[in-house]
């Protein structure tokens, strides 16, 4: 099974995310686009679990050029399959770079369930608070730039263990949230708040000399769940 698409340079989720200047897709974004594909061949998201999700390389949009997405599922066995992300970008239409791989994964059928005495919803002790435009301000200044569509509203916090973060999509976002099931700026934002609120940095989001300066970019993630929908809020936590 395989479905191919184009992403076009034009597409938010890429012209206003960048990194050090380049149009970089999210590296959390593979998660919509996966599940996604598995709704429309009739599975239940709440059956589903993503593992094992590797990125090869990011996914760069030089320029004006697009890229056409091939992904690819193939099964493995009863309730377990394997997905091939592979890319080709073109220009106007036409193929400029070869075909390249940018991203690997595994999807289980498997039920969905957290530990109900777990409450993620609350704050930790708030020795710090930074709100989310001084966060993006402060990454923007080390080569990260979100803005518009990718950018979400809220506050984190912080105590000396845990880094806690409350968000919700901005209005160029939430006007057609409905077409996206895990919204990409929301666990983009999520994941890029809370990281601005970790313990070890300062209040201007500096980092102290315990833990090195410079991005993290997420390079694999080991499993996604969901028992609802993540389209409007979310809370995140470190």
């Amino acid at each position: 099974m395989s479905k191919k698409f184009v992403l076009r340079n034009s597409n938010p989720l890429v012209s206003v995310h960048r990194v050090h200047g380049l149009k970089i897709l999210p590296g959390l974004a593979y998660i919509d686009m996966i599940y996604q594909y598995f709704r429309r061949e009739g599975h239940d998201f709440a059956g589903l679990e993503l593992r094992r999700l590797a990125i090869h390389q990011p996914m760069v949009l030089p320029g004006t050029e697009d890229i056409l997405v091939d992904m690819q599922v193939l099964d493995v066995r009863p309730g377990v399959w394997q997905v091939l992300i592979d890319g080709t970008r073109q220009q106007d239409g036409r193929v400029v770079a070869d075909k390249a791989r940018y991203a690997v994964g595994e999807m289980h059928r498997a039920a969905a369930s957290f530990d109900p005495e777990e409450d993620q919803s609350v704050a930790p002790l708030r020795q710090q608070t930074r709100a989310t435009d001084a966060i993006y301000s402060s990454f923007r200044e080390r080569g990260l730039s979100h803005d518009g569509f990718m950018q979400v509203r809220g506050q984190a916090y912080s105590s000396t263990t845990h880094a806690f973060a409350d968000v919700s999509l901005g209005d160029e976002a939430s006007a057609d949230r409905a077409k996206y099931m895990f919204h990409p700026a929301l666990l983009d934002g999520g994941v890029t708040c809370v990281a601005g609120a970790l313990p070890g940095l300062d209040s201007a989001g500096e980092s102290s000399s315990s833990m090195p300066s410079g991005l993290y970019l997420p390079l694999s993630y080991d499993s996604f769940r969901a028992v609802a929908l993540v389209r409007d809020r979310c809370t995140t936590r470190i």
